[in-house]
């Protein structure tokens, strides 16, 4: 059974009947009121920004979670389509329109071999990586997760936890059952920088945390 079976979204025509030429007064609250000329601005600035400056990217879609966002996201042209999302719900929402843009001859980085990428922070995690080779004959590509002081996701560094994961890691991808592409961290608590310098000062901490795990993981491991 598909997730969106569970947890229905409104269909497109509901909405259009619900809210097209209404009122913005009319609006059910809380709401939020989005200026679409202004979204696609600031996705075409980042868009221009990454081929400009040579970076792979990869769009976040976890708060909007619609197809109509993510194409502004990913752009009109023919590169990639590479997309995170932090629930399967999500990953379903979008996948017709990723088989759009896979027939178009997009390469979309949820589909087929070397496509699909997981975080992992805890081994039973793992489980469902094994049952995805079994199921698929496709090895899953794995970031692990470090936690860098948030402690709201990720494994911590320099830890026994930390250490037996890359373990467990290292002997599925030997094993053929998976592809180990590295160390993720995400200072979630970043958002809350009211300077440039205050930023950094988290990316530095982000990159701390990472050499961390390289220079100890690794090591035990």
């Amino acid at each position: 059974m598909a997730t969106s079976e569970l947890y229905p979204f409104y269909s497109k025509e509901d909405l259009t009947k619900k809210f097209v030429s209404k009122s913005i007064k009319d609006v059910t609250l809380p709401a939020a009121v989005i200026d679409r000329q202004k979204v696609k601005r600031n996705c075409d600035r980042m868009l221009d920004a990454c081929e400009e400056l040579k970076f792979r990217w990869r769009a976040h879609i976890k708060t909007h979670k619609t197809t109509e966002l993510t194409k502004l996201q990913v752009g009109d042209g023919n590169g990639p389509a590479n997309l995170i999302v932090s629930t399967i719900i999500e990953a379903e929402n979008v996948a017709p329109l990723l088989l759009e843009y896979k027939a178009a001859g997009r390469a979309v980085n949820s589909l087929g071999q070397n496509g699909l990428s997981l975080m992992v922070d805890h081994p039973t995690q793992l489980e469902s990586v094994i049952a995805i080779h079994k199921a698929t004959s496709i090895a899953p590509s794995i970031f692990l997760k470090i936690d860098m002081g948030g402690r709201r996701a990720g494994v911590v560094p320099e830890t026994e936890a930390c250490s037996q994961l890359i373990t467990s890691i290292l002997s599925l991808e030997k094993a053929g059952q998976a592809i180990f592409l590295g160390l993720y961290s995400h200072a979630g608590h970043s958002y809350s920088s009211n300077s440039q310098d205050s930023a950094l000062d988290y990316l530095r901490l982000e990159f701390e945390s990472l050499l961390t795990t390289l220079s100890t993981g690794f090591t035990h491991s």
